[in-house]
């Protein structure tokens, strides 16, 4: 006997009622467990969607959480608190002649300074004879340049030096009696050797 067209029609509804729920995920409404991915956070009508950071975004905030390493100070405003552990210590010397004058090295050059206080700076001297001392708890290769600029720190107000940077022409430098025209930081300062640096009217 063949159903009635309402029967059928029924029938075709509640399939179709069942097939819908299926393909859109639709649950019985006194199902009140979590759906799979929610947190706490939705109770309190915040957004659940959360998500671990990035490999690479948690490692740059780690490497900015850390304190950077300071800056090396210059050599020339590196200082000795001590004679202890020195890896370096050398006594290289400098005869410095302007205009027919020669110029003594001040004995006090690169000791207490604005950048060493109470210390001495890697370059420094205790007598006006010429003889430099540069020391260091590392090796390193001074140059005559750093002449220059502990005498800038030191005594800052002097331009007894000017004329050698003003008139780079009329300069003739030497070491050990053998002329060069380098310049001034490839000249190397080396134990036991003269620089000399004068300057022609």
């Amino acid at each position: 006997m063949l159903a009635t067209p309402m029967k059928e029609l029924q029938a075709f509804a509640l399939a179709f009622v069942l097939i819908s729920g299926l393909v859109l995920g639709i649950t019985e409404p006194w199902d009140n467990a979590t759906p799979q991915g929610s947190t706490s956070a939705d109770e309190d009508g915040t957004s659940g969607e959360t998500s671990a950071p990035e490999d690479g975004m948690s490692e740059r905030a780690d490497a900015a959480a850390q304190p950077s390493e300071p800056a090396t100070a210059p050599r020339s405003e590196q200082c000795l608190d001590s004679h202890n552990s020195l890896a370096m210590h050398i006594h290289p010397r400098v005869e410095l002649v302007i205009d027919g004058q020669s110029i003594a090295v001040p004995d006090d050059l690169g000791i207490d300074t604005s950048a060493c206080v109470q210390a001495m700076h890697l370059l420094h001297t205790h007598d006006a004879t010429g003889k430099l001392h540069i020391e260091g708890y590392e090796t390193f290769s001074p140059t005559a340049q750093l002449i220059f600029e502990v005498w800038n720190i030191s005594f800052p107000e002097d331009d007894t030096l000017q004329p050698l940077f003003d008139e780079q022409a009329r300069v003739s430098i030497t070491v050990n009696g053998v002329a060069t025209e380098a310049a001034w930081d490839d000249i190397e300062l080396k134990d036991g050797e003269t620089l000399r640096i004068e300057h022609t009217p």
